[in-house]
């Protein structure tokens, strides 16, 4: 902080507050973000440091740049370049712009989106308060709070980010996205640019939603044709690519039977063998699809007329670069970007003992701070000396002296590597000494995290550490301790998370190079694809609602630790992308020609870095030498007939998955490499090993792992072709497909040890990046995404119909929830998906929820009674399976973002009970089904269980789970109590519901309708919400920015008050009843509905609050007059209740009019008003000062002249308020 000088607040963003600054010493102006860590937690913080990382990685002229990062005691502090104001304020002061300039910031945002779209980077919060306009009018793209890098097997993402009026309408709908969401938000920017506002404008969220989805855009004119066609393009409503072009089949297809011996191989891509069976003849021929468009993607959003480059904008655009590059490296000179600087080993200062260690000690501390040339004759004395470190290394157990004598042999090394003459005199002797063999061995988990930390230091592969005669064997026993490191996810977690801070890998990475050793290389790579790609070690068994006590523990630890792997994943990837990319072409060209042996080593770190690093897989695929490694790629195919094919379906399985990995990016940043052709015999070689696969038919014959592991890979590869590379490549799933899937899950069933182990992809740090019934669950449920699909039989029941039991395997994988699963939590997630996917279609088709409804028949272990598909469903809401979902790395489909993932589809499955009949002439049979669903969810605990499945979320995340417990709650008094029992009520959950700050005005509306809901209902309700604590909530709710809230939260007010004066006291001294009558007189007209009925009901059961009250009466006179009915009966109550305990209040309604406003209600208003008015009439004449007061006003003759027009109604209750007045009058009846 001492570097900057803070000078004006500039505004709010994302995350904290922005002050323009100023460098000092340098004079440079900066705009730095101040983020407090209160209230954050642990994790919240991490993901913090990850969103700043993104911003690290970044360099572009139309992306804010990050100068420098760091942190205080309570703050986050990000420095980043200032511009000079928002497009958000363009638009406020221009209102609309020519075309000519929405055309400039259009390709400018353009540029910016490709580029981080090119590095895996989806924006999420596209938005004209996000873009900056800074010098020589340069569009900057900033605030990325809501970015997230994907990982390269994860494409589509299912959080929801962002701002509703720029939101795709695969986002409103909480269905999966991808980066194509963020084109979607740059054409509602560009048109607001041009038009004045977003395509869809309202103030209601839910007719928002409802217009996203489902209107067109209107293009009004004049609009040029090049930037409708643009804008059209962007606006497209589909998002998934589904061009689809009809490509030639030429497939490998080999198939052995056993019966008729036949083999047949067919490669021309029209003719059929006579031998290949009618079915996949049909399937074959499936490979032609229509076309159909869709929303524009890259690189066509480049080729646009409207943006495409033009020879003319080089005099706008020539400046923009010119100063961001100047900028940027002025800052470099003055050294003001932001440098990472690596950890600095301090040593400890103690005496040192009188033992033989203690000496050691001393004479090593002597040696480090020593940095002259050993003198010949000290030869001997430093050889002993060195036998003595090596005793001391081996033996120690005082962890003091250990790592004292660690950090001494760092810097001893370091001081003896100085020049050539000190490395010729120490280092020809380390071999002799045994120097390697204990220093290897303390790499093991029952050391310090500190001692393991300062024997890699040791270890690290510096060329001035190594002589030739120690390099192979240092590197041997780095392979071997990094084996060692990957034994168990806790032992990984401590060992991984240094090598990235102590430059390790740097220098390992550095060894790719045609000038080192066949062994050396070997080694290398050994390495690395250990790190990468562990082979050995433990597998833990998937999230499960029945999790092993054992992988429960492991977890609870492992989470304690940072995602240690990925950073040793990414850092590798990260060092192969630097430049000169030697190592990385050396390992492109090992993978392909395998000409050190090491190919399939190669092919896995590649894959991996691929994985786990955003920027990778964008930069690998435009190498020069990919060309040729993607061809050698989609060659490794297997004939899994054969006995040589059988030698060949590991590396088969590594491709596929390999090509899974990387046609993400590729189709992004090189698509002209994806060949229809070529492809196409890839496709049909994964689609052969899925159809042509066949479970055991005796169970004494052993599933063959590795081929079922192919298989399951082949799987994942079409189910990934199938949905986004339709435009490339099409196929028309049929039976032979489903009946390939339903047999490989059969084998991976009967496997007799789960997780199946060895796998392909290796342990993973005992984490599995996949399920072997992932792709098997991917396929199915895409099928059923197809509302033509044959998978769909007619007729209300989808169980009853499912013939070729593809949904039945769903639901059977659902409920086999154990610890045994090979369903990862994405599988689990499509599992889900799918369900949701087959009840929506039923309903579509058959108007029933049926599928709900039906059974399945129960297993031995279940309770009696029938299982339904509702109570398979609510069951995976039980608290084992989310516990154990959350502790599962965020990296791998867990964590907080995996249980909200996971939550969610099971509430949009839910949520499709509160929906009418789409055919009103079965409204009566669909509601009876609806009802009889409803009673299956509480029966299975659904309130309980969705209540405390907010626990293993963050708030963010609560919005559509607590949105079902306010359906059911207001909907049923059976779930109303179910809440209060549950615990719904709790004060940490209802704090976290209705935090003014952070919680989503959704999320803070349906907690005050539920707590309305339950005051209104019964009194009994009101010990529990008075033990919920909600009142400081409250109060600040009542000043929050959005009227409907603040209407709400009166509303609330009001009910907590109708029954007795319970909240009399709480309401007084939290000061709420002050600012509820403030809120007489707000600006939203509901607001002050409901401010009255809350001051009305404050004042009905006792005068207790009468004098906290009084201010309200000035407001409550005008709102008679409102042009609101419901508005004037509030006021006219609550003007009522306040003489209906007492006189306190008379003089002051007197005074502020309230008698003659009251006396116009009964003349002039509806005959509701004027039944109110009658009694409050009533209540006033029971007080002298106020009959004198009416006396005078002529209210007499007044009630003489309504009363035969108020007689007219024939409500007795008239006539009784209209004596009640004449005798508290003294007036002889008429």
């Amino acid at each position: 902080m001492d570097t900057y000088h803070v000078l004006d607040l500039i505004g709010e963003g994302s995350f904290g507050k922005v002050f323009k600054a100023r460098r000092k010493g340098s004079g440079h102006v900066v705009a730095m973000k101040f983020i407090l860590k209160k209230g954050k937690n642990d994790k919240e913080l991490r993901n913090l440091r990850s969103e700043i990382e993104i911003l690290t990685k970044l360099n572009h002229e139309n992306i804010i740049t990050l100068f420098d990062a760091f942190e205080t005691q309570n703050e986050f502090v990000v420095v980043m370049e200032y511009a000079q104001g928002e497009l958000f304020e363009v638009l406020e002061d221009d209102k609309t712009l020519p075309e000519e300039e929405v055309q400039k910031i259009a390709k400018q945002l353009v540029r910016a989106l490709y580029y981080l779209h090119s590095n895996r980077i989806i924006h999420r919060d596209m938005k004209p308060q996000n873009i900056l306009i800074g010098q020589n009018g340069a569009v900057k793209l900033c605030d990325f709070g809501f970015a997230r890098a994907m990982s390269c097997n994860t494409m589509v993402l299912t959080s929801i980010k962002g701002t509703p009026l720029y939101m795709a309408p695969e986002l409103v709908q909480e269905q999966p996205y991808n980066h194509t969401a963020d084109l979607w938000s740059l054409g509602c920017i560009l048109y607001e640019l041009y038009y004045g506002q977003p395509p869809f404008y309202t103030n209601n969220i839910y007719t928002l939603i409802q217009q996203i989805v489902r209107d067109p855009v209107k293009f009004p004119d004049p609009i040029s044709p090049n930037l409708k066609a643009f804008l059209k393009g962007l606006l497209n409503k589909k998002c998934l690519g589904s061009i689809e072009l009809a490509c030639s089949v030429t497939t490998a297809v080999r198939r052995r039977s056993k019966k008729k011996n036949i083999q047949q191989i067919v490669r021309d891509p029209v003719k059929f063998p006579d031998a290949i069976s009618p079915n996949l003849k049909a399937f074959l021929k499936g490979l032609l699809n229509k076309s159909a468009s869709a929303r524009l993607n890259w690189p066509a959003v480049l080729q646009q007329p409207f943006v495409a480059e033009a020879p003319e904008d080089h005099r706008w655009r020539v400046p923009i670069t010119q100063h961001d590059a100047a900028m940027k490296e002025r800052l470099e000179l003055l050294d003001c970007l932001r440098t990472v600087a690596p950890p600095r080993l301090t040593s400890g200062s103690g005496p040192a003992g009188r033992t033989k260690e203690g000496g050691m000690a001393g004479g090593l501390h002597a040696l480090r701070r020593s940095a002259d040339v050993m003198p010949t004759s000290q030869r001997q004395q430093f050889e002993v000396f060195s036998n003595a470190t090596a005793e001391v290394l081996a033996t120690c157990t005082d962890q003091v002296m250990l790592t004292d004598t660690l950090k001494a042999v760092a810097s001893a090394a370091d001081a003896a590597t100085a020049t050539p003459v000190q490395s010729a005199i120490i280092l020809e002797r380390l071999p002799r000494i045994g120097f390697l063999a204990p220093l290897v061995q303390r790499l093991n988990s029952n050391e310090s995290p500190e001692v393991i930390q300062l024997v890699i230091l040791c270890l690290r592969t510096k060329k001035k550490m190594l002589t030739d005669t120690m390099l192979t064997d240092t590197l041997k026993a780095v392979a071997s301790a990094a084996d060692a490191a990957t034994a168990t996810p806790v032992q990984s977690a401590i060992i991984l998370e240094r090598l990235p801070r102590i430059g390790f890998l740097a220098p390992l990475v550095q060894r790719l190079n045609s000038n080192e050793s066949p062994e050396v290389i070997q080694l290398v790579i050994l390495c690395l694809r250990t790190l990468m790609q562990p082979e050995n070690g433990s597998v833990l068994s998937f999230p499960s609602q029945r999790p092993q006590r054992e992988v429960t523990s492991i977890l609870t630890q492992r989470e304690e630790t940072r995602a240690s792997d990925i950073a040793v994943r990414d850092h590798i990837a990260f060092e192969l992308l630097k430049k000169p990319a030697e190592p990385l072409q050396f390992l492109c060209h090992e993978a392909t020609t395998n000409e050190s042996g090491q190919g399939e080593s190669a092919l896995k770190i590649i894959v991996q870095c691929c994985k786990w690093n955003p920027s990778f897989g964008a930069a690998f695929v435009q190498l020069k030498e990919f060309t040729s490694f993607w061809a050698a790629l989609l060659e490794m195919t297997a004939d899994v007939a054969t006995v040589e094919g059988r030698k060949k379906v590991p590396l088969a399985t590594l491709s596929l998955h390999a090509a899974a990995t990387l046609l993400p990016p590729l189709k992004l940043n090189a698509a002209h490499l994806l060949d229809a052709q070529r492809m196409s015999g890839f496709v049909s070689s994964a689609l052969a090993a899925v159809c042509f696969y066949r479970a055991p038919t005796s169970m004494i014959v052993e599933v063959d792992v590795s081929i079922l592991a192919h298989a399951s890979a082949a799987a994942t590869l079409i189910a990934f072709v199938h949905r986004d590379l339709r435009d490339i490549i099409a196929f028309a799933p049929d039976q032979g497909l489903v009946d390939g899937l339903l047999q490989i899950a059969a084998s991976i069933n009967a496997c007799p040890t789960r997780p199946v182990v060895p796998r392909a992809m290796g342990s993973s740090y005992g984490f599995p990046e996949y399920g072997l019934l992932d792709g098997i669950v991917q396929m199915i449920s895409i099928m059923f995404t197809d509302p033509e699909s044959f998978l769909f039989e007619t007729g209300a029941s989808v169980v009853q119909g499912d013939k070729k039991s593809a949904f039945r395997l769903i639901i059977d994988l659902l409920r086999d929830s154990d610890s045994k699963s090979e369903l990862s939590p994405l599988g689990l997630l499509s599992a889900l998906r799918c369900v949701h996917t087959v009840v929506l279609r039923q309903r579509e088709r058959a108007g029933s929820l049926q599928c709900l409804a039906d059974t399945v028949p129960p297993y031995a272990s279940d309770p009696p009674g029938q299982i339904t598909v509702t109570a398979v469903v609510v069951r995976q809401l039980r608290t084992e399976l989310l516990r154990h979902l959350r502790l599962w790395p965020e990296s791998r489909g867990g964590g907080s973002k995996g249980v909200a993932a996971h939550i969610n589809v099971i509430v949009q499955i839910l949520s499709l009970t509160f929906l009418s009949s789409p055919n009103p002439a079965t409204q009566a049979e669909y509601e009876k089904a609806v009802h009889a669903v409803q009673q299956g969810m509480y029966r299975e605990g659904l309130m309980d269980n969705l209540i405390h499945s907010l626990d293993h979320t963050e708030a963010g995340a609560w919005g559509q789970p607590f949105g079902v417990v306010t359906r059911l709650a207001m909907g049923s008094q059976h779930f109303a109590k179910a809440l209060v029992e549950g615990g719904g009520l709790h004060p940490d959950r209802m704090r976290r519901i209705l935090d003014a700050k952070r919680s989503s005005g959704s999320l803070i509306a349906d907690g005050l309708n539920v707590l309305s809901q339950l005051s209104r209902t019964s009194k009994d309700y009101y010990q529990p919400i008075h033990e919920s604590n909600i009142f400081e909530p409250l109060l600040q709710l009542l000043k929050h920015t959005d009227g409907g809230i603040r209407a709400k939260t009166c509303n609330l007010i009001g009910n907590l008050c109708k029954h007795s004066n319970f909240f009399y006291d709480a309401l007084c001294q939290h000061q709420l009843i002050r600012e509820v009558v403030a809120r007489c007189t707000d600006e939203d007209a509901a607001t002050q509905k409901f401010a009255a009925f809350a001051v009305g009901n404050a004042a009905f059961h006792s005068e207790q609050l009468y004098s906290h009250l009084k201010g309200a009466i000035p407001a409550l006179v005008l709102l008679l007059g409102s042009q609101d009915e419901k508005t004037r009966q509030n006021a006219a109550g609550a003007i009522s209740n306040f003489v209906r305990n007492g006189n306190t209040l008379c003089k002051q309604l007197i005074s502020d009019g309230a008698l003659a406003a009251i006396l116009k209600v009964l003349v002039n208003d509806s005959f509701a008003l004027r039944k109110i008015a009658l009694i409050t009439l009533g209540s006033f004449c029971a007080y002298e000062e106020c009959r004198s007061v009416l006396v005078q006003m002529g209210v007499v003759d007044t009630l003489r002249k309504e009363e035969a027009t108020l007689m007219k109604e024939q409500d007795p209750t008239v006539a009784k308020y209209i004596q009640r007045i004449r005798q508290r009058l003294g007036i002889a009846t008429a």
